[in-house]
């Protein structure tokens, strides 16, 4: 790989000063000057967007821009890291592979533009598309957590019912609908800690490496109660829950007139693509009842971010550090809200163009009552397959109280401490 450096060119200046000659090297396609990825939803605003930016920078009019748009930011970095020489050379990324990306040397430092655009997005947007105090991507989206998508239909006269976790599974099953909510997906089941009052922190060990400290036996206790109240739900409502987060198979359950509920990301306008006579709609998370205690259940809140390829100083780095930082522009959110995408970008989320975006507006109600969880705390692996671990003991299938009800422990409690245990996750003290 090349070596790494941050980038120097201002970006009013230097960065955007210069015409570019056309460069075989450095992406997918030969004779591009620049190639770049999305998902395939993306591509007819993607497309129109590469000739805005021809237009707000005419010293780039003449250069050849290619689209593949078969990468969806979750895949997107499986496939860079495959063969990063024949990878696009501008990508959007699910911020939870940045660091994973910058420890194998596949990226290209933006903290050059990590000033700028810091006045655009807020110090969550910046954090979880850093490593250390650099910056590796640029948050367009802030609205990738998962959330719960409804039918107004199989709820309607009953809208108190979304509030709670117990009531949307009560109508759910009365209806003869499913109810997704993925509890053996760490993206999803993390609520299952949070509830229990444990809490989560990047931090560094003492040899310097990045660590995820956490405070879970000091509520080992109250993560079993919830524990406990949410296999029982499972139980409960064996045929209704399906813990799945498959977009595919919710997108199909929904267009089926089958779903009633789906904790997903936000795939709301496939959704109403297909859904014909439903009206979709999206909820904030619910509360669980969980030994004496409601509790209100938080989520992730995290981005989806441009990132530029690892890439030889020269002109294509140029372009594509520009043609990025236009990505990830307010201009370019804004002409993102026609796919129902909630923006980063600070003006955007405070404006009118939010009342129509109600999957963003449900994270932002839930991130101003303190009840979303920074994705930036991801810092290891090992939290994944902790979560793992609570999923499968979840979704087993045996009552409380029966043998091997917790795996190979007696009991919730005992279970939550060999989780922790066995993860090798970091124990610290918040107190």
């Amino acid at each position: 790989m090349f070596n790494k450096k941050p980038l120097i060119l201002g970006l009013a200046s230097a960065l955007l000063a210069t015409g570019l000659a056309a460069c075989g090297g450095g992406g997918a396609a030969g004779d591009s000057d620049l190639t770049y990825w999305c998902p395939s939803v993306d591509t007819n605003v993607m497309a129109q967007l590469a000739e805005d930016f021809k237009v707000a920078h005419p010293e780039y009019a003449d250069k050849k821009i290619d689209l593949n748009g078969n990468f969806g930011e979750d895949k997107a970095y499986a496939e860079l890291h495959k063969n990063v020489d024949i990878a696009a050379d501008v990508i959007l990324m699910a911020d939870d592979n940045i660091r994973e990306a910058v420890n194998a040397e596949e990226l290209t430092d933006l903290s050059a533009l990590k000033g700028e655009f810091s006045k655009t997005v807020d110090a969550k947007a910046i954090a979880a598309c850093s490593v250390g105090n650099s910056l590796y991507g640029l948050a367009y989206r802030a609205d990738n957590s998962p959330m719960p998508i409804y039918s107004a239909e199989v709820f309607a006269g009953q809208e108190s019912k979304l509030n709670t976790l117990e009531g949307m599974l009560e109508v759910c099953k009365n209806a003869g609908k499913k109810f997704y909510l993925d509890i053996g997906n760490g993206w999803y089941n993390a609520f299952l800690l949070w509830a229990g009052g444990a809490q989560f922190t990047a931090g560094k060990d003492s040899a310097g490496k990045d660590v995820l400290w956490n405070d879970v036996m000091e509520h080992q206790q109250d993560v079993a109660e919830v524990l406990k109240a949410v296999k029982a739900l499972f139980n409960q409502y064996n045929g209704t829950w399906v813990s799945s987060s498959d977009a595919a198979i919710i997108q199909s359950s929904f267009q089926a007139g089958e779903c009633g509920v789906a904790f997903n990301w936000n795939n709301v306008s496939n959704i109403k693509g297909v859904s014909a006579g439903q009206t979709i709609k999206v909820a904030e998370w619910p509360t669980l009842n969980a030994g004496n205690a409601t509790i209100k259940l938080k989520c992730f809140q995290s981005y989806k971010a441009v990132v530029v390829k690892d890439m030889e100083d020269g002109d294509r780095k140029e372009l594509a550090i520009a043609f990025a930082n236009f990505l990830a522009s307010k201009a370019a959110q804004e002409k993102r809200i026609s796919l129902e995408y909630g923006p980063s970008n600070l003006e955007l989320l405070s404006s009118d163009k939010m009342n129509s975006l109600d999957f963003a507006k449900a994270i932002k109600n839930m991130d101003a009552e303190g009840r979303t969880v920074s994705q930036a705390v991801n810092v290891t692996g090992k939290f994944w397959s902790g979560m793992e671990a609570f999923g499968g003991v979840l979704t087993n299938g045996i009552a409380d109280g029966e043998a091997k009800a917790w795996g190979n422990k007696p009991n919730a409690a005992a279970f939550v401490a060999g989780a922790v245990g066995n993860a090798g996750w970091e124990q610290h003290s918040f107190n």
